[in-house]
């Protein structure tokens, strides 16, 4: 039987210090380990972790291949701007960046429904509700769609590393 470890870091070194304790104390042999966050190609070799140690361990990436240009755009936008290249680490830039744009892709559907007449009037709660979970469209983070309740529907690319090389799912 294998036993199944899953966890979840929001910032690679995070995960990658969680994963050097648990190796250390031996249990990463005998587990498949499940890793919900962003990682890069090579994230456990800066943080003293070898291949061997990351056999078999399955995580997600920081986009959806399918919005790769998406995200590069807006990756390099921000570095021309800030000056700062962004790392995976600060992914949440990209995800904010998609809130901010859903909300007023939202804001512009419930006032163009409304006509010049009546566009403050026609901004409620549940109006508002009812036009965010309607968005659908391929952000920098990903492709933006919700469920009824307004959770994010997501397609997350899944990663397993083996003899030290990240491969599809």
């Amino acid at each position: 039987a294998c036993a199944v470890g899953v966890f979840i870091a929001m910032y690679e070194s995070d995960g990658a210090s969680f994963v050097k304790a648990a190796y250390d104390a031996g249990l990463m042999d005998g587990r498949a380990w499940v890793g919900v966050g962003w990682w890069s190609e090579t994230w456990w070799a800066p943080h003293g972790l070898s291949a061997d140690a990351v056999e078999g361990f399955l995580g997600t990436s920081t986009y959806v291949k399918s919005n790769r240009a998406l995200y590069d755009d807006c990756a390099l936008a921000f570095e021309n701007e800030t000056g700062v290249a962004p790392a995976d680490q600060i992914y949440h830039v990209f995800l904010a960046h998609d809130v901010v744009f859903t909300l007023g892709r939202a804001l512009h559907a419930v006032v163009e429904a409304a006509g010049d007449d009546d566009a403050a009037g026609a901004i409620d709660g549940p109006t508002l509700m009812a036009a965010l979970l309607a968005q659908n469209f391929s952000g920098v983070s990903g492709d933006v769609a919700f469920d009824a309740v307004g959770d994010r529907l997501g397609t997350f690319e899944w990663f397993n590393w083996h003899d030290g090389a990240r491969s599809s799912v």
